[in-house]
């Protein structure tokens, strides 16, 4: 991740006031990859649900809330690589905890145990930091290219207020990100089809 020059700073006026609301726990500034440059100014001031887990923050109280949960999914895919972390141990464990990730990967399960413990991941509309992984382990350069992130523009202004959602549009965004976690229990072989093959295996 390329982060521009304004990244820690917007960073430090997120982290402020993520301090004073226990609703949100996540935030970054990398912002929306496909906003033209125009639109990012537009809505510069603008806040939006964050995605991947790039150059972000983590509350501390957010961190101890979902340690818990946190710390068993590493153990299930501890001690083998991480590409081939077993995926039928995973989706079983998550359908005795009530609700399920849209994936196996750490960063899924991990946003998936904040929903669930009350929290949303939150970041700016504008781009002010620039991914640049076109190879790795979720990535070819195909993929990168197809996903857009090499058109990536950086935003150059700063925001001069942050429009953050209100008490009741939180509570709205945790409330379907905890219904759609549940919802995904009964989902499990459209969102995983190898799932009954390997747990057959």
């Amino acid at each position: 991740m390329i982060l521009s020059e304004l990244y820690l700073r917007i960073m430090d006026e997120l982290i402020d006031y993520a301090k004073i609301n226990e609703k949100i726990g996540y935030v970054a500034a990398y912002g929306n990859h496909y906003a033209p440059l125009d639109a990012q100014i537009q809505n510069k001031s603008k806040i939006i649900d964050m995605h991947h887990h790039w150059a972000f923050a983590l509350l501390r109280r957010q961190w101890l809330r979902q340690k818990p949960l946190v710390d068993e999914y590493l153990a299930l895919i501890s001690g083998v690589d991480y590409k081939n972390r077993d995926h039928v141990k995973i989706i079983d464990f998550f359908r005795t905890k009530g609700f399920m990730p849209f994936t196996t990967s750490q960063d899924a399960v991990k946003g998936a145990i904040a929903h669930m413990s009350g929290a949303v991941r939150l970041m700016t509309f504008p781009c002010y930091g620039k991914y640049i992984g076109k190879q790795g382990v979720n990535f070819t350069e195909k993929a990168y290219e197809d996903m857009k992130f090499d058109t990536t523009i950086l935003c150059n202004s700063s925001p001069d207020r942050l429009d953050w959602p209100s008490e009741a549009e939180l509570d709205s965004k945790i409330a379907a990100l905890r219904k759609a976690h549940i919802e995904n229990l009964d989902k499990v072989n459209d969102l995983f089809p190898f799932y009954e093959k390997l747990k057959n295996a």
